[in-house]
């Protein structure tokens, strides 16, 4: 259903009236300290359940139907509220990634000053605040082995529950492209595959769960609710036909192979990964067709034939980002900028978002802006390099996290982010939290442990 023109401005009123001082007060109260911070002890049990409850909401089937200004609320307060957890713990990461964001909300404030939309500015800055944050938050976090599987455990329940609720939806014929997605551009992603027509389950949150649910299973850990997030995800991966969530998993899933050390048990999930995904071809020869056409056909197509402009957006875009970045080289033309490439179609121009994140980034923040995130990544490196050498499975599974969001984000606009960086950094920022020792010796009677 459209909504009149006559209510375009009003509905535009009470965004920036009523909903942007709800949004900015809420990340204000997230970025600077609680005022009576004394460390992760102070307010711990209330800040440990708004954790928690930003973690589950993130991944839950609910943020599916909420749009873009609900979601930056509910993220923006419940940060706010797990402050108190912060305490004196640092990492290597902390200078830099202080930097970076410092330079993110300068940027930020002059372009809102230059009269740049605050829902574009604040789409482009909340990754890095919302990664940084949540990764401090996970860095400090005082708890023990049990109390840390038992969160993961919840979390991946939750996922469970999302990914089904997607797959639930396709079989009654509900569009499920999440608001947080479509509030902005009319997409068409519908997908018909052997006379069954339906919306594409563009989900990045069960694509980041293909290698945190593969890595937990390989380790052991969470066993029964890793092998069902697993299998959910990969579902509505397939059924999303989203080709950087595939390179992502795959790219993850190589580094897992490297990494783990655990060869026999890869070998035997992939054996049994592939009996089971010929089992489904065979049944449905017409789902094989859809992903050969769509991974194949359609990827060779537009790099080497392409049949209108539209095909060639990959490339066009990239031309559009090197022009605003010789525009500003420095410090880049400001964030939420609006930058799109005109296209020429059959039914006439029509402007589109940059898809390549970095590139928009690059033409956003500038040299400087792009030089410090680098030097966060290097660090970032760094400390997984040196705190891997025990095969803790947090580290690796936010280190793989990581190079799924960086995957993913390459071919994608900034506002499907969907709060992955929540995810990301948490997970991150745990991992070097305190696992000194291998999670493959834990216990299973690590789950009734006491919180430290």
């Amino acid at each position: 259903m459209r909504v009149s023109k006559s209510w375009l401005i009003p509905l535009g009123l009470v965004d920036d009236v009523i909903a942007a001082p709800i949004v900015l007060g809420g990340l204000a109260a997230s970025c600077f300290p609680a005022k009576d911070e004394t460390g992760s002890r102070a307010g711990t049990k209330v800040s440990q359940i708004a954790l928690i409850g930003l973690l589950l909401f993130v991944v839950s089937p609910v943020s599916l139907h909420l749009n873009r200004i609900v979601c930056w609320e509910a993220v923006f307060m419940l940060i706010a509220i797990s402050r108190p957890l912060l305490g004196e713990r640092q990492t290597p990461i902390d200078r830099p990634g202080k930097i970076f964001c410092c330079y993110m909300v300068a940027s930020a404030l002059l372009s809102l000053f230059a009269g740049h939309s605050w829902k574009g500015v604040l789409a482009e800055l909340t990754p890095a605040l919302e990664m940084f944050l949540c990764f401090r938050l996970g860095a400090c976090l005082e708890l023990n082995d049990g109390t840390k599987q038992r969160w993961m455990r919840w979390i991946l329940i939750m996922v469970s529950l999302r990914s089904a609720w997607q797959i639930v939806a396709v079989i009654l014929g509900i569009n499920i492209i999440p608001p947080i997605y479509d509030a902005e551009h009319e997409l068409k992603a519908v997908v018909s595959i052997g006379g069954f027509d339906f919306e594409r389950l563009i989900d990045p949150i069960a694509g980041l769960f293909v290698p945190i649910s593969a890595t937990f299973l390989l380790f052991d850990m969470q066993d029964r609710w890793a092998k069902v997030a697993l299998a959910a995800c990969l579902a509505v991966c397939i059924l999303g036909f989203t080709r950087s969530e595939w390179i992502g998993s795959a790219l993850c899933v190589i580094l897992l192979a490297w990494h783990s050390g655990r060869s026999r048990k890869l070998i035997k999930w992939a054996s049994l990964s592939a009996a089971s995904l010929t089992l489904l071809i065979s049944l449905t020869p017409n789902l094989c067709e859809a992903v050969s056409t769509r991974l194949v056909d359609y990827t060779a197509q537009q790099m080497f034939d392409p049949h209108d402009e539209l095909q060639q957006l990959r490339f066009l875009e990239l031309g559009t980002a090197l022009k605003a970045f010789e525009s500003a080289p420095g410090f880049g033309i400001g964030l939420g900028s609006g930058l799109d490439t005109p296209v020429l179609t059959d039914e006439g121009w029509v402007f589109v978002i940059i898809h390549n994140s970095f590139a928009n980034m690059l033409a956003s923040i500038g040299l400087v802006g792009v030089g410090l995130m680098l030097y966060v990544v290097w660090k970032a490196w760094r400390v997984f390099a040196r705190s891997y050498r025990n095969k803790n499975a947090f580290v690796l599974a936010g280190f793989l996290a990581l190079i799924w969001y960086g995957t993913f984000m390459a071919f994608q606009p900034i506002y499907s982010v969907y709060h992955l960086p929540v995810i990301v950094g948490f997970l991150y920022g745990m991992g070097l939290s305190g696992g000194a020792r291998p999670i493959g010796e834990m216990h299973p009677a690590a789950f009734a442990g006491p919180e430290s």
